[in-house]
């Protein structure tokens, strides 16, 4: 594709709404980095090949036994849920856009995703209940068994809009639950994922920094002093910070049935960053969330070539994905 990609979104929306065909968009410039520029071309190499194993279905990254036997993912199977919702500019008639992702293994490691256009700076997911359910029978369907542990990692949501999201989003995914099978209780942990915030971190001693912008370490965790008195709430920073100074990720809890302590809170949401399929290193958020604000993009690339005057409808129905394909290659959109 040319330097400024405009073709994106029209090769997207051939192949995925109209045809149902894998593609993999790869810019004049990147080839011409792989050509000049040796010492770059095998990382961007497999950067590319990572995206197109895991759109094949492939397995790049899994989580060591250890890890998963520490957090009992064959005894008490967990379901990950991501959910973002982004919203277009005060002056544009554009719906916003909500996505959800789901892991579909045990191992937490593939996901698939929903996304759906709704009333415009609507920041509750509309039509949760259905989209959870799907996702719970999905995953039943191919572990042949039915999730013990649900956790969510909602992007997106100011403080202001707690209540409202856990009123309407947490109890959304109890009644799915409750859809799914008579007497069918997971037990449930609900986590915001913000990324917008102000607070920063810098190392106490220069020897503990990382090279070469001096930021803190991945896996470094502040769950004291700064943060919520009576709720659980840290920050985490995940991801190697090799551009200016790393902002950490803010986690505030909003329910948790699975009765985590915060050390195993903070530990499994770092491993997490760890299987983002994209790229060999960590990630500033899980990789659930991740895929969610992937999900999200692609939406808005399908409805970039769309009028202004289209219903809702007219439009999830011009952004839905062939079920084939979605269905045959679930990470297609990654």
């Amino acid at each position: 594709m040319s330097r400024d990609g405009k073709e994106y979104s029209v090769v997207k929306s051939e192949a995925e709404v109209k045809v149902g065909i894998l593609t993999q968009c790869i810019r004049e410039e990147t080839i011409g980095k792989v050509i000049n520029k040796p010492d770059q071309a095998r990382q961007i190499l497999i950067n590319v090949l990572l995206k197109i194993n895991a759109k094949l279905n492939g397995v790049s990254f899994q989580l060591a036994p250890t890890i998963t036997n520490q957090f009992g993912f064959n005894k008490e199977p967990i379901l990950f849920l991501g959910a973002d919702v982004t919203h277009p500019a005060p002056n544009s008639k554009s719906p916003s856009v909500a996505a959800i992702t789901a892991s579909y293994d045990i191992s937490g490691i593939c996901y698939s995703m929903h996304i759906q256009v709704q009333t415009a700076a609507q920041e509750c997911i509309s039509g949760l209940v259905g989209v959870i359910k799907r996702m719970i029978c999905e995953f039943r369907d191919k572990t042949r068994v039915l999730p013990k542990r649900i956790m969510m990692f909602r992007d997106g949501v100011s403080e202001g809009q707690f209540p409202q999201i856990k009123e309407v989003e947490f109890s959304g995914i109890k009644e799915a639950c409750r859809q799914v099978q008579d007497g069918y209780n997971p037990k449930i942990t609900f986590l915001i994922v913000k990324k917008r915030h102000h607070t920063r971190f810098r190392p106490v001693n220069a020897r503990d920094a990382v090279r070469p912008k001096g930021n803190i370490p991945p896996g470094t965790v502040v769950d004291t002093v700064i943060t919520h008195p009576t709720e659980m709430e840290f920050f985490l920073n995940s991801h190697v910070g090799i551009q200016g100074t790393s902002k950490p990720t803010r986690y505030h809890v909003l329910h948790d049935d699975c009765n985590f302590t915060m050390d195993e809170l903070e530990r499994l949401t770092y491993y997490l960053c760890y299987t983002f399929v994209r790229c060999t290193h960590p990630v500033s958020v899980p990789c659930v969330t991740y895929y969610a604000h992937i999900a999200a993009f692609r939406a808005r690339a399908l409805l970039e070539k769309e009028g202004d005057n289209l219903s809702l409808n007219e439009l999830q129905e011009r952004m839905t994905v062939k079920p084939e394909l979605a269905q045959k290659y679930p990470m297609f959109y990654v």
